[in-house]
């Protein structure tokens, strides 16, 4: 994907994106959290074109099959009040993030920005090396870049918030870490402490959906003792 002149990779969108709706400015406005993922991923998709008021109704705002966009002016004031919390957003804790996304006036249409070149190099050197490890066949020990441990400490940072809604973050970025590094030992093992977490705070009720959550855990946690055998066992443990 070719983003100002430069090859970027998803995920490092993607990592950017969850830091921006696990602030505090978007964590509690799931509305236009799935707004702007959902213009995001279309954008990533190379479905931008696609991109009209009755779909973003329909399929964003759930809007019913019979939503009439000149009836209803729902999409253009959600993209009016989304505009402003990306504004107060990077006027704020997101001034410094690499990846900013710009909802552009009169359109639907998403453009991301890089804020340094710095980031760019580093981007595309990472990702090259990540792909030279590959093709080796060795599982790394570590992580093999920097946009992997970027989602895995911005993760661990919403762990230890130790709140229902930090700990969806934390699990979506963890999540997003491995994507980016299936190998990262750390993050299948906060991921699954962030699972269990969530168990004992009997956030879920439902039993089955908690059984199934437990089990997810254990895998993780296996994984992450199988990456890396060093790891403390505590790392792992559920307490």
């Amino acid at each position: 994907m070719i983003i100002d002149n430069i090859k970027v990779d998803r995920a490092s969108i993607l990592l950017w994106l969850n830091k921006l709706l696990a602030s505090h400015i978007f964590v509690t406005s799931h509305k236009h959290q799935k707004f702007l993922r959902y213009l995001v991923e279309h954008t990533l998709n190379g479905k931008a074109e696609r991109l009209k008021g009755y779909s973003i109704a329909v399929d964003a705002l759930g809007r019913s099959a019979d939503f009439d966009p000149n009836q209803d002016a729902i999409v253009r004031v959600e993209a009016c009040r989304l505009r402003a919390k990306l504004c107060a957003y990077y006027q704020s804790v997101g001034e410094k993030d690499e990846v900013q996304f710009q909802l552009l006036k009169g359109s639907y249409q998403i453009v991301f920005h890089f804020k340094s070149t710095e980031y760019q190099v580093n981007n595309v050197l990472n990702r090259r090396a990540g792909e030279d490890r590959r093709c080796e066949g060795s599982a790394p020990q570590v992580p093999v870049n920097l946009v992997a441990q970027a989602a895995y400490l911005r993760g661990l940072e919403q762990h230890l918030m130790h709140t229902d809604g930090s700990m969806q973050a934390a699990k979506a970025l963890f999540l997003l870490a491995l994507e980016y590094d299936a190998n990262h030992a750390l993050a299948h093992a906060w991921l699954s402490r962030t699972l269990i977490y969530q168990c004992m705070m009997q956030w879920q009720t439902n039993e089955d959906v908690n059984k199934e959550i437990v089990e997810l855990a254990d895998y993780h946690a296996s994984l992450a003792l199988k990456i890396n055998p060093a790891l403390p066992a505590l790392m792992t443990a559920y307490s």
